[in-house]
C-alpha cells in the first residue's frame, strides 16, 4: 500500500482562447503549494502528471519551489475529460430539457454560474451511460483510464511509497467516488468541489484507492487571500 497526495492543477486561463495554461494566479497557487510541501518536509518516492499543460506546468512548479531535481512520469490516464466536447455533445438535449440553459451556453466559457449549471447537468448526461456522441469517451471510458491510472502508481513504487500526481478535478472526483461508491449527482458535486491546487491525499493498493483527506486547501488559506480559492 502506497500514499497518493493528489493535486489539481493550478488555476487555467477560463475566458482565454487557450484554457490548457494556467493563469498567472494559477501559477501563485502551484508555487503555495510547492512551498507548503518544502516547509512540512515533504518528500516523494515518485511524481506523476497527466499530459495537460495546465498539469504539467503545475508539477514543474511544486517541485521547483520544493527544490527537487525529480522530473514527472508523464501518464494520459491522469487527463481531464472533454469537457468542452461532452457540453455539446448534450447541449442540444439539455436546451430541448430547459430551455433556459440557451443563455448559460452562450455564455459558458464567460460566466462561471453559467459554466457550472450546464457542467452539472452535462456530466449527469454523460454518466448515464447514454452516449450524444460516439467519438466522446464514454463515462465508463474514462473511470475505467482514470482506474488504471492509479494502478499504474501503485505498480511503480515500493509498498509505503509516498507519490505525488497532479492531475484535474475529474480524475480526482472519479478516484474519490470509486473511494467512497458516490452516485452521480455526488460526484458531480465533488468535481465541483476540488478547489485549484488543493491536495486530496489517497491509500492507494493496486487500483484500489482508499481516501484520507479531500480537497484540503489549508495552504492556500494560510495566505489568507480569498482570491486563491477558485474551482475553475
Amino acid at each position: 500500500m502506497s500514499i497518493l497526495y493528489f493535486v489539481r492543477h493550478g488555476q487555467a486561463a477560463f475566458k482565454s482562447e487557450n484554457y490548457d495554461q494556467l493563469s498567472p494566479l494559477g501559477e501563485r497557487q502551484a508555487a503555495i503549494a510547492g512551498d507548503f510541501f518544502k516547509r512540512s518536509g515533504a518528500t516523494f518516492d515518485a511524481v506523476f502528471t497527466g499530459t495537460l499543460q495546465r498539469q504539467t506546468e503545475t508539477a514543474r512548479i511544486i517541485l521547483e519551489r520544493m527544490g527537487s531535481p525529480m522530473q514527472p512520469r508523464v501518464i494520459p490516464q491522469l487527463d481531464e475529460h472533454a469537457t468542452k466536447a461532452i457540453i455539446q455533445a448534450y447541449a442540444a438535449r439539455m436546451v430541448g430539457e430547459n430551455p433556459s440553459l440557451m443563455d448559460d451556453l452562450s455564455n459558458l466559457f464567460k460566466s462561471v454560474s453559467s459554466f457550472v449549471r450546464v457542467y452539472k447537468r452535462a456530466m449527469l448526461m454523460w454518466m448515464s451511460g447514454e452516449q450524444a456522441d460516439d467519438e466522446i469517451e464514454s463515462w465508463a471510458a474514462f473511470t475505467g483510464r482514470v482506474r488504471e491510472g492509479i494502478r499504474i502508481i501503485g505498480q511503480s513504487v515500493e509498498s509505503g511509497a509516498k507519490v505525488l500526481a497532479v492531475a484535474s478535478g475529474g480524475p480526482i472526483a472519479a478516484t474519490t467516488r470509486a473511494a467512497l461508491d458516490l452516485d452521480a449527482r455526488r460526484t458531480v458535486l465533488a468535481s465541483l468541489a476540488i478547489r485549484n491546487a488543493s491536495v486530496s491525499v489517497f491509500n492507494i493498493d493496486g487500483d484500489d484507492a482508499t481516501l484520507l483527506t479531500f480537497n484540503s486547501v489549508a495552504h492556500l488559506e494560510a495566505e489568507n487571500d480569498k482570491t486563491l480559492l477558485t474551482f475553475v
